[in-house]
């Protein structure tokens, strides 16, 4: 019953600035190992690039009013994906030892949906691509950033397997697209973290459905805030 009536939804999130990336390429071929594993997979790719997402201004609209964020931009096209998936998968260029600037202001304007939705991420698992130019220049503080973040929102923060416990990290030689094309153990690791995520997903979403129907309630969201 489990295995045939319930989907698994990954979104992957891109936030490379150039149109052809390598950080998209490696996450695309992370969404594409996700649906190989033996359960119903549905994958969906969304880019940051040319979006207009402001950074969260901190005005507390959200907290006063209990509602979601009431900046109008771009945002709101992926925060739907967002609150529909199971699973997710970021991937960035390094910028700095941190993510793109774009997808620091993506990060930054989820925290309203806490208030809107208590609860509503625990469940859900996460994991991080990144594409540097040099071998060590910043990838895992990078895809720390991503951690973090998951954290911060009750997100089970997950690697793809031994060689890449933090997540998936790319050395591009410095050569863009072709570079991390060209990186084969980093394009394999970004495909084991598809599969780990697509599995923790499914193992959650399928045991947190299997408790629900046996009238188990197992997380309270009564005095989250106090």
């Amino acid at each position: 019953k489990v295995g045939n009536y319930m989907t698994i939804k990954l979104l992957g999130i891109a936030g490379s600035a150039r149109n052809k990336s390598g950080s998209s390429y490696a996450l695309e071929q992370a969404l594409l190992a996700a649906k190989e594993i033996d359960a119903d997979v549905t994958t969906q790719f969304i880019s940051l690039r040319g979006k207009k997402i402001s950074m969260c201004m901190h005005c507390d609209s959200c907290v006063k009013h209990k509602s979601l964020c009431c900046i109008k931009d771009d945002f709101q096209q992926v925060q739907q994906a967002f609150l529909e998936a199971d699973g997710y998968i970021f991937s960035t260029p390094v910028y700095n030892m941190t993510p793109t600037p774009v997808f620091h202001a993506f990060m930054s304007r989820i925290r309203p949906t806490l208030m809107v939705y208590p609860g509503h991420f625990t469940g859900k698992v996460g994991g991080g691509i990144c594409v540097g130019g040099g071998r060590n220049s910043g990838q895992e503080m990078t895809l720390l950033s991503f951690q973090n973040f998951f954290y911060s929102y009750e997100i089970l923060s997950c690697g793809g397997s031994l060689h890449e416990p933090a997540g998936a990290a790319l050395y591009s030689v410095d050569g863009s697209f072709d570079g991390a094309k060209n990186d084969i153990q980093g394009i394999e690791s970004a495909r084991r973290l598809g599969k780990r995520i697509a599995q923790t997903a499914a193992i959650l979403k399928y045991g947190r459905t299997f408790l629900e129907d046996s009238g188990k309630v197992i997380y309270h969201t009564k005095g989250w805030w106090d």
